[in-house]
Parts: structure tokens; C-alpha cells; sequence
């Protein structure tokens, strides 16, 4: 083995084998190529200013005991160390450790941050095997994508999820197995919109499910649906003027507190169940207006099918009441038209009267619900009395019929026309005519001595009248005498009261006693006429014991 000290040594001076299969070189710098075939011990720097090719193994120290290796490169400051005290490759800043045959991927530090670049094909951060868990990022440090991330297996996330910053977002779509059938966090819009036919559900069984159809928005949920909020208002609307639809066609929908609507509350169905066993329903009849209806086991009460109440925080007072007021919507406008309500007429407590009041518009002076009195037209007062505003009655015809003064007189302009039907003759009211003058017992008398009370003739020759008056308004439609013998002939006309005269007879030919043949011709009740009756008896023991005639209302 030959030792050389420090010398410079040109390549051929190494060249032949003999002399340096094994040799020992102290300080030597080489200028030329150097090449060792064989096992090369280096116990101090070497310097080699040209290319160096080793065509075995390096090996730098040995095991528990190293050496530093430090490769430059063409830029000051920029080189790889081998640090053997800190056991560690250590890269200066912006030194690439370049992979792949065209520097496909590298991995560097900047002086700021760290980077891994790739620049032909993807970037895979994965193991080998499956179920061992890859982790970027520390337990306290943010990680950045500031590119596209497909993630194609399962995500797990540890902590909390946050896509772009307060201010600045990002769009987040979430894809589903059916084309356009997706889930967007559109950032823009500040919203989270399914596309049509696309759902969010909620439950494990999904049992509640918001989706749109294109045409229609549903809310579909198994069991119990509750929107509570704890603070607002909850609403349920559209933008445009487009319905909403609570419930399907053959579900029941509960409001378990106070509703209230803004809008027109329309019912379909035509039926308002005020009640959980519907006998109490509000119907609507198409084109006829509202019905109230109400269902009991009643035989015998009256119950009050709707109860007006007013109720009110102040001392009540002479005035205060409740009532029903009708409008009528006209070209002309809309006019508060009738009232009728209950007013309080004595306010003193424990002695309380309340009157009955209807309330009418007049010549443009609309009814006030605040104060339907001030166009009051009828009332009946708390003890029964009937009050008239213009004091008059009238007639259907328009006419005034019955008319009171502040006199208390009462004035009737046409008939006053009771309910009975007969008139009753008494036997008295039959008198004998003159055509037994001169004769003894001409005249009529009563019989009195048998069992049967009446008239009796003073002579076989002897007829008796009888005038009888028929109301006004009134007509006689049927003339009935009774007596003993029922041949005697009877005989109907009208007299004049002017002149005494009779026209024809009025009654069917042949009407005898007791027979209740209807007239031929009725008799109407006037100021100046009577209805005349005449009764021919053939026996002084035929007795007359009075008779009917039936009338009618004119």
C-alpha cells in the first residue's frame, strides 16, 4: 500500500492497479477524474473539483457514528445537508427535492411556506393499505386547498368544517345518483337550494322530506310535523300571489294556538266545525250565504246558535249594547244599510233593562255601529212595549193603515178584520111581517112552553124577517136558519139602506130551513148595505130558533 502526503495528483498518476489497489492518500487533491473499483475509506476531506463516479458503495461513517454531506448548488446559500447530529436530510430554503423523470413533483420550503407541487398527472397523498388513517394538517393548524379537492372515498371530519370566510364563500354542490338532481350551497344567492326532484329529509327513516317537483313545493312527514320558533313570527307564504296548501285532500291539519290571517280566508269545503264532534258547523250555501247549525240531544230548550258578546273595561252606561249590522255593496257604494241589535236602556246594577232595537238607513243617513239608536226605527222595550218611529202601520200596498198621534189616538184607514167566520142570528132578530093585520096574535112571539126555545108565527099567514149586518171587510158566502119544520123556505137578499130596496135573490133556489146550501151569489159588507132574510113558517107551532152565516175575510 503506497502513502502519499499532500500532493496534487494528475488522473494518470492513479491509473495502474498495483499502485493503487489499497492506498492511503493524506491531504491529496485530485484535478482530474478520480475512479475507485474498489472499497473507499475517506478519514478526511476530500476535495474532488471534477466529476466523480462511484461504481460501488458509499458509505459515509459508520452505524452510530456519521458524518455531515452537503451538496451545493449553483445559487448561494441553496444547498442539501446531510446533518448526522440531527439525524436528518435538511433542504435550505427554495431548494427543490425534484421527483419524477421531468421534475414532476417537488417539494419545497420558501423561507415562509412549505410547498408540494406537482406538475404532470395527480397528486395522491394515500398508504398502501387499507384502514390507516392519512392526516394532514396539526390538531390546531388550518389546512388551505386552494384548487379543486375530489375526495373519492369517505370523509371524516373531526372537527369543525368551514368553506371559504366570513364575507367570502364558496359554492358547495352536493351530487346525487340521478342527473340534476343535486344539493348547492350557492354563495352568491346566500342560500341552499335543491334542485327539482331533489330532497332534504330529515329522520332516520327519512321520515320527513322537503322537495320541489318543478311545479310544486312538498312537505311530506310520517308522524308529527311541529314548526316551533322562540322568538318572530313564523310564516308560511309565497313571493308571488300563488296558494298555499296546508294538508292533504283527506288529512285533518291542527292549529293548537291563535291563527291569524292577513289575507282572504277562503274554505273550500264550504264548512266550519267550530267543535271536535262537529255539531257545531258554520256552511256556507252557494249562492245563498252562511249557515250556522248546531247538533244537541235537546227535546224541549232553545239554545243560542250564535252568542254576540260585548264586553266592555269601563263603567256600562245608558247606550251600551251589541248588534248585527247589515251592508249592502251597490254601484252607488257601500251602505250600512239595517241593525239590529240590544242596547242597555237602565244601567243601574241589579236592575238592568236591555231593549230590542232595528236600526234603518233613511234618505242617505247610514245605520252607526257605534250608535245604531241615532237611526232607530223600531224597538221593543225591556217590559214588552213596541215602540214605532213614525208611529203609522202600513199596509203592503204602501198605504197607511193604522196611524197613532202623540195623543194616543189610533186611526184605522181600512177594515178591521177579526179571525171568526160566522155570524150568529139569534131567534129574536127574526120579526113577523104585516100581512095578518087586524088578527088576533099577529105578531111573532117566543115559544117558551116546550122543551125546544124559538120563534113561533101568530098566523098561518105570517113570514119572518131578519136583518143582519155583515162587517166591513167581510163577505157572506152561506145563510143557514134552523128551526122546527125544514119545509119552510128561505129566502137571501141584500138590502139598500137608502132606499129600502132589494135586488134579486142571492140564494139558491129551493134553500130550505136547516139546509147550509152555499149562496148564488155573495153578499159583500158595505156602509149602506144588509143582508135581508126571509123565512116563510106554514104552522103557527113552526119555531125559528136562529141561524149562521158564514163570512170570509174580503
Amino acid at each position: 500500500m503506497a502513502d502519499y502526503d499532500t500532493t496534487t495528483w494528475s488522473p494518470d498518476a492513479l491509473t495502474t492497479a498495483s499502485e493503487t489497489t489499497s492506498a492511503t492518500l493524506n491531504n491529496a487533491t485530485l484535478s482530474g477524474t478520480l475512479t475507485v473499483t474498489g472499497a473507499t475509506l475517506l478519514s478526511s476531506t476530500l476535495t474532488v473539483e471534477g466529476a466523480t463516479q462511484l461504481n460501488s458503495t458509499l458509505t459515509i461513517g459508520v452505524d452510530d457514528s456519521g458524518y455531515d454531506v452537503k451538496f451545493f448548488g449553483a445559487t448561494s446559500g441553496r444547498y442539501i445537508l446531510w446533518d448526522e447530529s440531527n439525524n436528518a436530510l435538511e433542504l435550505t430554503d427554495n431548494v427543490n427535492l425534484n421527483l419524477g423523470n421531468a421534475n414532476d413533483m417537488r417539494i419545497y420550503h420558501d423561507g415562509s411556506n412549505s410547498y408540494i407541487a406537482n406538475y404532470q398527472g395527480a397528486l395522491k397523498i394515500a398508504t398502501e393499505s387499507s384502514g390507516i388513517a392519512v392526516s394532514i394538517g396539526h390538531t390546531s393548524s388550518e389546512t388551505t386547498v386552494n384548487d379543486n379537492l375530489t375526495v373519492t372515498g369517505t370523509t371524516t371530519l373531526n372537527s369543525t368544517l368551514a368553506i371559504g370566510s366570513d364575507g367570502t364563500g364558496h359554492d358547495v354542490t352536493f351530487y346525487g345518483d340521478t342527473s340534476t338532481r343535486n344539493l348547492i350551497w350557492d354563495e352568491s344567492e346566500n342560500r341552499l337550494r335543491a334542485n327539482d326532484n331533489a330532497a332534504i329529509t330529515v329522520g332516520t327513516g327519512n321520515d320527513c322530506t322537503l322537495s320541489h317537483s318543478g311545479s310544486e313545493t312538498f312537505l311530506n312527514c310520517i308522524g308529527d310535523l311541529s314548526l316551533v320558533i322562540t322568538s318572530g313570527t313564523l310564516k308560511l307564504g309565497t313571493e308571488s300571489a300563488q296558494p298555499v296548501s296546508i294538508g292533504h285532500t283527506t288529512s285533518e291539519t291542527t292549529v293548537n294556538d291563535n291563527l291569524t290571517v292577513t289575507g282572504f280566508l277562503r274554505i273550500p269545503g264550504n264548512q266550519i266545525y267550530l267543535d271536535d264532534t262537529n255539531d257545531c258547523i258554520l256552511s256556507y250555501l252557494n249562492g245563498q250565504g252562511l249557515k250556522l247549525s248546531a247538533i244537541t240531544t235537546q227535546t224541549d230548550d232553545m239554545i243560542p246558535n250564535l252568542f254576540i258578546q260585548h264586553t266592555t273595561t269601563s263603567t256600562p252606561a245608558v247606550g251600551l249594547g251589541s248588534s248585527i249590522l247589515f251592508s249592502v255593496e251597490a254601484p252607488a257604494g257601500s251602505h250600512q244599510g239595517m241593525a239590529i241589535g240590544t242596547l242597555i236602556s237602565d244601567a243601574t246594577s241589579g236592575a238592568e233593562d236591555f231593549d230590542f232595537l232595528v236600526s234603518l238607513c233613511d234618505n242617505g243617513a247610514t245605520v252607526s255601529n257605534a250608535a245604531p239608536q241615532n237611526t232607530e226605527k223600531f224597538r221593543v222595550t225591556s217590559d214588552g212595549k213596541i215602540r214605532l218611529q213614525g208611529n203609522v202601520i202600513q199596509a203592503s200596498d204602501g198605504g197607511d193603515t193604522i196611524t197613532m198621534d202623540t195623543s194616543d189616538n189610533v186611526t184605522i184607514a181600512g177594515y178591521m178584520v177579526e179571525g171568526r167566520t160566522q155570524i150568529k142570528i139569534p131567534p129574536t132578530a127574526f120579526r113577523a111581517n104585516d100581512d095578518g093585520i087586524g088578527v088576533t096574535h099577529i105578531v111573532g112571539s117566543i115559544e117558551d112552553d116546550g122543551s125546544n126555545f124559538g120563534m113561533r108565527p101568530g098566523s098561518v099567514s105570517l113570514e119572518f124577517f131578519a136583518y143582519i149586518d155583515v162587517p166591513l171587510g167581510y163577505t157572506a158566502t152561506k145563510v143557514q136558519v134552523t128551526g122546527s119544520d125544514t119545509a119552510n123556505e128561505v129566502e137571501v137578499y141584500t138590502l139598500d139602506l137608502d132606499d129600502g130596496t132589494i135586488g134579486s135573490e142571492i140564494s139558491n133556489s129551493g134553500l130550505t130551513v136547516a139546509d147550509d146550501t152555499a149562496l148564488a151569489s155573495n153578499h159583500v159588507g158595505a156602509n149602506d148595505k144588509m143582508l135581508l132574510i126571509k123565512v116563510a113558517t106554514t104552522a103557527v107551532d113552526d119555531l125559528i130558533y136562529g141561524g149562521y152565516v158564514t163570512i170570509q175575510a174580503t
